[in-house]
């Protein structure tokens, strides 16, 4: 059984900068998808958007709270894209659930409970309408549902959703129009958002190797 060390301040930094890595290589992978099923930007909105936090980040960010606070401030401020505009609540969200240094993967799962909430009220959608709301509610309650918490969830509960996704209708935005043509396609954010929990889980997988080393 594999143990999930606590998520650490340090470890989430290095989570999002994690994330800023895989989305630079997937851009124009993310705006290809966005081609079929909306107006072919969220590549170049979402990396926008995460270079911000990499060029721009404070020093003074150093706890749980500020850092997720600092990460949804500047995703927030994104209005030319819906997903990075819900991405930026996700976080401000779990800012206010998730304070100090550390926190276990059952505090970090309610921290994500409460963004999913969030993000349901202000995109007025639901789990099972084909968006990253998909990814989002799996992996929190996957979380939550663990009896013996580790961090592949994080990963495993994405994938899952992710391919569960390709085979919906699309409820919301451009790809709603598509209807049942929708099917088969996988939705950008969808990607976006598995890619955000697959940077998390490598980053707790090399976490885990370096305890072992030491």
């Amino acid at each position: 059984m594999i143990i999930m060390p606590e998520i650490t301040a340090e470890l989430v930094e290095r989570w999002i900068k994690n994330c800023v890595q895989k989305l630079k290589q997937d851009e124009e992978y993310l705006s290809t998808l966005d081609h079929y099923v909306g107006d072919g930007d969220h590549g170049q909105n979402v990396i926008g958007a995460f270079r911000q936090l990499e060029s721009n980040w404070p020093n003074e960010v150093t706890s749980l709270g500020s850092i997720f606070n600092y990460v949804g401030s500047v995703l927030q401020k994104e209005t030319e894209s819906a997903a990075v505009h819900l991405y930026g609540e996700a976080f401000l969200e779990m800012s206010k659930e998730l304070h100090g240094n550390d926190v276990t993967i059952k505090q970090f799962g309610a921290g994500l409970q409460t963004a999913v909430v969030k993000m349901k009220q202000i995109g007025d959608t639901k789990r099972g309408d084909k968006t990253l709301i998909d990814v989002w509610a799996s992996v929190a309650d996957a979380v939550e549902k663990q009896t013996h918490p580790n961090y592949l969830v994080f990963e495993d509960a994405a994938k899952s959703a992710l391919k569960t996704s390709k085979y919906l209708t699309a409820q919301k935005g451009e790809a709603a129009k598509r209807g049942n043509k929708s099917i088969g396609f996988l939705d950008p954010g969808v990607v976006s958002s598995y890619y955000l929990f697959q940077a998390l889980t490598n980053v707790l997988t090399e976490a885990e190797k370096d305890s072992i080393k030491n």
